[in-house]
């Protein structure tokens, strides 16, 4: 983790922003957002409002974004690895981990600001609508995005905002996720859909598949660097305005 610090060199930096996925027991749909109060050579504590679904010794993934104030540097800067939870805290609210082996520095995608990207998130999950926009925020930060609960919400935002990009749970009230993506499709044939489902089920993705979808992703079973890639390269291939 050897990150400069233009300002000063210091073994403890503060409030970063951290997700933590993957491998970590009872986390819905395996992602965790927080921010870090601390952050050392050896281990972070985490401030999170899902300190609760963690317990000491769960290993997980952990991905710390820096900023370029910090960083000196013209881009946010990346850093991943692994981790073993040490505390749960609950009067600070959060968790304290220690990392496993140095954490690796990468460079951060992000969407030209000369490309303004749409995307709509059709979820009927609150929390999770919420948190998948706040990820794409940190990785995207130009992308303006709607969300709709259900097809019917879905359908009256698609025609006003016309996303570049549509992320599509299968399991909605009224009209499911499969329907609703080959009646879009119909209409809107250039925008890629991405499902997300909690439901690996082969039927699933066959159905997918012959809707039309670009991609079929099951929650909890990717990492944040995999879902960034794939996002990229969808958007990379589609005309949006400048």
């Amino acid at each position: 983790m050897r990150i400069h610090d233009q300002r000063r060199h210091t073994r403890v930096w503060k409030n970063f922003q951290v997700k933590l996925h993957e491998r970590v027991p009872g986390i819905p749909d395996g992602l965790l957002g927080g921010n870090t109060l601390d952050l050392s050579q050896g281990g972070a504590f985490i401030k999170t409002e899902g300190w609760h679904f963690v317990k000491p010794n769960d290993l997980t993934e952990l991905t710390i974004l820096l900023r370029p104030d910090f960083t000196g540097m013209d881009a946010p800067i990346g850093l991943r690895g692994s981790a073993i939870v040490r505390r749960v805290d609950q009067s600070r609210e959060g968790i304290a981990v220690g990392f496993i082996n140095e954490l690796r520095q990468f460079r951060p995608m992000t969407v030209s600001c000369n490309r303004k990207s749409k995307t709509l998130i059709v979820e009927d999950n609150s929390n999770f609508r919420r948190l998948l926009k706040q990820t794409l925020c940190e990785r995207f930060p130009c992308m303006d995005f709607a969300e709709a609960a259900d097809g019917e919400e879905a359908l009256r935002k698609i025609d006003t905002l016309l996303p570049n990009l549509i992320f599509m749970d299968i399991n909605l009230s009224g009209e499911n996720g499969l329907k609703l993506s080959r009646k879009i499709k119909a209409t809107h044939p250039q925008t890629p859909i991405m499902i997300l489902t909690r439901y690996d089920l082969p039927e699933y993705r066959q159905a997918a598949y012959e809707s039309g979808t670009s991609a079929f992703l099951v929650k909890g079973s990717f990492t944040l660097e995999e879902l960034f890639t794939l996002v990229e390269s969808l958007i990379s291939v589609i005309d949006v305005p400048s």
